[in-house]
């Protein structure tokens, strides 16, 4: 049960992050500018907190 709700996490509020940081590497190849650094660096964060948040949630009730 604990690995389909991880796979739904994953699915639903990682995807973004994920996403916005394959663009925003995709966009630095092209043109770099100020605002793709910052989407890379915000999705980067984004990422990050959603990863801490994940094993956070496994730890407290996973009963780890």
């Amino acid at each position: 049960m604990l690995l389909i709700i991880i796979f739904a996490y994953i699915l639903f509020f990682l995807a973004p992050p994920i996403t916005g940081l394959v663009l925003s590497i995709v966009g630095m190849r092209k043109h770099r500018s100020s605002i793709n650094i910052t989407g890379l660096v915000l999705n980067i964060v984004a990422l990050s907190l959603q990863i801490i948040r994940i094993f956070m949630i496994i730890f407290i009730y996973g009963g780890i």
